[in-house]
């Protein structure tokens, strides 16, 4: 009964279990469990009021044997200026999800009474404003990022209760957070989501030797269709897009080695090599995969794309989202296709040229200032010619230039570069 609360039709759910109901008895069915729970949040709140009071009353009577002791009882004051504080703000703490419509008329989001029943907690008033603030911004199509502090709740109430909030069975709850909290961040929805308001909750990895099936498929199907929440974390996520791109990247290598090889075989027809039956292999087919082969990967192709459109239409909800998208700490590095040398790493006239010109071109600026030349430039007449001019350029045009000599820095003045 308290979950059917939370249901977009209540009476039809209701009507299910008990065909003889009314519409009328149905609605006051509904009325009667929602003051139900109402009365047992309260119950909760004054418990919990009476646990803080007794440890209030502890701090004090310890703060009477502690009066010759200024330091103890310094400690303990300020211990009790704590609870005194926490008290208080339990003491009146109210439903702010209620919203008054006139006198002693209350309109009130039985969701959030729902959440608060099966957990028996108070939302506060900032967790509250901030779960509409994202479903304001989620319902119209836009990405949001907002900053809680430790100890806020975003992990064990703003999380699970925008899980409940927005699973649907059109859009898939996935949730990525760090790998380290994986296992924290899946039991503590499975936990908020084992009594009435009942969610599988499914993790999803994937790293990039695993092979794309349609078991997976159906898993996050089966997730969409059940209002379930995914655990994930950046890595698995990132893994199945490049997974992606290397099974594309595959299949369009081994097309163009086909191809290849029917342009060269074409071509070798008109040859007297090829006539007398010793021509060479076309070297590019080497690595062709087999026909069954390429199947396979094809079938992998299609249940990413699939996937795919799964994670397109679904809702992400990213935990410690700075450590997430952190440019150093979370990128993926993946290699793909054949090894090649960076540029001007390796050339005709050597290696290493990729860290000489560096050097190379600092030289000309020493050279300028008197000092010599490291760069063996004696073969090189437009280096020398260049060196030249730049000599004159500074003896003629630039009076104003400053240049201070150090035996490892050389400071230019603004006006050199222009």
């Amino acid at each position: 009964m308290t979950g059917a609360t939370a249901s977009v039709s209540p009476s039809s759910n209701i009507s299910l279990f008990n065909p003889f109901l009314t519409a009328e008895d149905i609605q006051g069915t509904m009325k009667l469990v929602l003051l139900v729970m109402m009365t047992v949040n309260r119950v909760n709140q004054v418990t919990l009021s009476i646990q803080q009071a007794k440890a209030t009353d502890k701090i004090l009577r310890g703060m009477l044997d502690k009066i010759g002791t200024p330091s103890a009882f310094e400690s303990l004051r300020k211990e009790l200026c704590t609870l005194s504080a926490t008290l208080a703000a339990t003491l009146s703490a109210k439903r702010h999800f209620s919203k008054k419509l006139s006198e002693r008329v209350y309109e009130i989001d039985p969701r959030f009474l729902l959440f608060e029943f099966c957990h028996g907690l108070i939302l506060r008033e900032a967790q509250v404003k901030l779960v509409h603030k994202l479903l304001d911004e989620i319902q119209g199509g836009k990405s949001v990022c907002h900053q809680m502090l430790m100890g806020a709740g975003k992990t064990t109430v703003v999380g699970p209760l925008l899980a409940m909030l927005l699973a649907s069975s059109s859009s898939m709850i996935i949730e990525v957070v760090p790998a380290a909290l994986l296992d924290f961040s899946a039991g503590v929805l499975r936990e908020r989501f084992c009594s009435a308001i009942v969610k599988p909750v499914f993790t999803f990895t994937f790293d990039r030797y695993e092979k794309v099936s349609e078991h997976l498929l159906c898993k996050l199907q089966t997730a969409r269709f059940l209002r379930a929440v995914v655990v994930s974390t950046p890595s698995s996520v990132k893994s199945f897009m490049l997974k992606f791109l290397e099974l594309s990247h595959i299949l369009n290598r081994q097309k163009n080695l086909t191809e290849e090889k029917k342009e060269i075989k074409s071509a070798q027809k008109r040859t007297i090599a090829s006539m007398l039956g010793i021509s060479r292999k076309p070297g590019l087919s080497w690595g062709e995969l087999t026909k069954e082969e390429i199947d396979n990967l094809r079938r992998q192709l299609e249940y990413c794309d699939k996937i795919l459109e799964l994670l397109k239409g679904s809702i992400e909800i990213m935990d410690e989202v700075d450590l997430i998208l952190h440019p150093l700490k979370s990128e993926l590095n993946w290699p793909l296709g054949l090894k090649e040398p960076l540029d001007f790493t390796s050339s005709r006239i050597g290696n290493g040229l990729r860290w000489h010109l560096p050097s190379h071109l600092l030289d000309a600026i020493f050279c300028c200032c008197g000092m010599p030349v490291l760069a063996d430039i004696a073969d090189s007449k437009a280096a020398g010619s260049i060196l030249d001019q730049l000599r004159a350029i500074l003896d003629e045009g630039f009076s104003t230039l400053q240049i201070q000599k150090s035996p490892h820095l050389v400071i230019l003045s603004k006006s050199f570069y222009e």
